[in-house]
């Protein structure tokens, strides 16, 4: 493998990289600022590896070529990945409706033929054909991604040793890359036939639904009435995630309006966010509409809750910390001044 790292300066090196993308209702693309996710710095998705269509197809014939190492990996002989343990059961941790011939760990969905093959794309929640209904049984690896601008979908069936890899710099109403591998996968088994542009059309509809449904509505309905704004500068200082000092939430007074104030995460220009009074102690970043979401690269929030910053006082009065939920979960930074 050539040009896979986890290193952000050996990427930003690299002369040949491509711009990431958000696609906005009308179709417009809007150039999004390069994430700074890697393998020696917070929250770096997947260890921050950065790869080409050239590397993951190498990678994926160590992983299916026999007499190689990595081929143990993923042996087909085995009903499911190997060290991978019934607690890795799709239906335990990805989709409850999912059969007991899927499971997943190490990084790759494990299935059998007839499936619902998008178990990690986001296209999963509006769409769920089963493919193969109607023919011979395969075995199918995944794996999905995507983070501000750029998406991937990553096939590989062993037993035509064959991958499919699409990797895709931009973002939009769904996932491109998806559409194409199921359409790909499709051809190659020669399942039924199913229109894949109508499906992807479907759902920029309930994309646009789901953010009303899941961000907007329960946004503007979740606000309590004739709360007391606090003075701003109650909350201003650094906050930081105990155990991971490396995680820091640094809020300072707004420059042009004194109602907010910014929230600036790890000192990253491109997680600076600007914070407005919501009700209480609870600050909110929310943006006026779908196009702004997808601006900004939010596709990774999923609810409304996430956009709300909610501190907490000492019995004096003073701020002592926050409370941020994040991918679900209420994550507690305490203010260090």
């Amino acid at each position: 493998m050539e040009r896979t790292t986890a290193n952000h300066d050996v990427y930003q090196a690299d002369g040949n990289t491509a711009k990431p993308y958000a696609i906005l209702l009308d179709g417009t693309a809007v150039e999004l600022p390069t994430g700074n996710l890697d393998s020696v710095r917070i929250n770096g998705a997947a260890g921050g590896v950065r790869s080409t269509v050239s590397d993951l197809l190498r990678w994926s014939h160590a992983l299916m070529t026999r007499g190689l190492p990595a081929h143990e990996y993923i042996d087909v002989s085995r009903h499911r990945l190997k060290g991978c343990s019934e607690l890795f059961h799709t239906a335990a941790i990805i989709d409850p409706t999912a059969n007991g011939g899927t499971n997943y760990g190490l990084g790759l969905v494990r299935q059998t033929t007839p499936a619902a093959l998008r178990l990690i794309s986001p296209n999963r929640t509006f769409f769920a054909s089963v493919l193969g209904n109607n023919s011979l049984s395969h075995q199918v690896f995944s794996h999905h991604g995507n983070f501000n601008g750029a998406s991937c979908s990553f096939y590989l069936l062993p037993e035509s040793c064959s991958a499919i890899v699409l990797l895709l710099n931009a973002m939009g109403l769904s996932e491109a890359t998806d559409w194409i591998a199921q359409d790909i996968i499709r051809t190659l088994f020669e399942f039924e036939s199913i229109d894949v542009i109508k499906k992807a059309h479907d759902c920029v509809t309930q994309f646009q639904a789901w953010y009303k449904l899941k961000i907007q509505g329960p946004f503007e309905t979740g606000r309590l009435p004739a709360s007391t704004n606090r003075s701003i500068n109650d909350y201003i200082g650094t906050y930081r995630l105990n155990g991971y000092e490396n995680f820091t939430l640094w809020f300072q007074p707004h420059e042009d309006n004194a109602e907010k104030m910014e929230l600036i995460v790890n000192n990253r220009p491109n997680q600076k966010h600007v914070l407005s009074h919501y009700h209480f102690d609870v600050w909110e970043f929310a943006l006026a509409s779908y196009n702004e979401y997808l601006k900004k690269g939010y596709g990774t929030y999923e609810s409304y809750v996430e956009f709300l910053i909610s501190f907490q006082r000492h019995t004096d009065g003073t701020i002592r910390a926050l409370t941020w939920c994040l991918d679900g979960m209420d994550v507690v930074f305490t203010k260090r001044d």
